[in-house]
């Protein structure tokens, strides 16, 4: 609010919190936020949201319209497109490095049952040491094989997003190490 007074700033972000509180409760969000945006822009790279003034404000309850900055009714968010196949997703925001704990866990489980293997170990001395089964020693196993470009990703948070341990348990992984590259979005 353009002029505001502390007291008018903290009845605002009171009411805004009521709001999210509100929205939090809703099986479906959106539903409730909908009429609040006035349009929507895609740039290469950018997507802006323009709010409806007039909307919001009612929504948050405001009284005053004249007094609310027409600037901060547009929201703009960086995204990246990324492209498989004839998908493309929109990943919006920087984002930040994430280490998937579940993902490194697979993967160095994979590089020691690959060990094991190397030093002479059955599949059912695994299964047994391991408490698990044939199918998911057969499905994780292949991680091992990881090029150290994409190893190094997953352990520094770097790996494309959907990049999981679900994924890789899923897919036959190229044993060529540009071709991973090239999967996994890398090169």
């Amino acid at each position: 609010m353009i002029n505001a007074s502390a007291d008018e700033q903290a009845a605002v972000r009171n009411r805004i919190e009521r709001l999210n509180r509100k929205l939090a409760a809703q099986d479906d969000p959106i539903i409730m936020l909908a009429p609040t945006i006035d349009h929507i822009e895609l740039k290469p790279g950018h997507l802006n949201i323009t709010m409806d003034t007039k909307a919001l404000v009612g929504l948050i309850g405001i009284r005053n319209i004249d007094r609310i900055d027409i600037e901060a009714m547009t929201i703009s968010v960086p995204f990246e497109q990324r492209r498989r196949g004839v998908e493309t997703r929109m990943v919006l925001g920087h984002r930040e490095q994430q280490v998937d704990a579940v993902l490194v866990s697979n993967l160095a489980q994979a590089r020691s049952w690959y060990a094991q293997l190397k030093s002479s170990a059955t599949l059912a001395t695994l299964v047994k040491q391991s408490n698990t089964t044939v199918a998911l020693i057969t499905r994780i196993l292949p991680m091992a094989f990881l090029s150290p470009a994409v190893v190094e990703a997953i352990c520094t948070g770097q790996q494309p997003p959907e990049l999981t341990s679900r994924k890789l348990r899923d897919i036959t992984i190229p044993a060529d190490w540009s071709e991973q590259a090239k999967l996994f979005e890398l090169a």
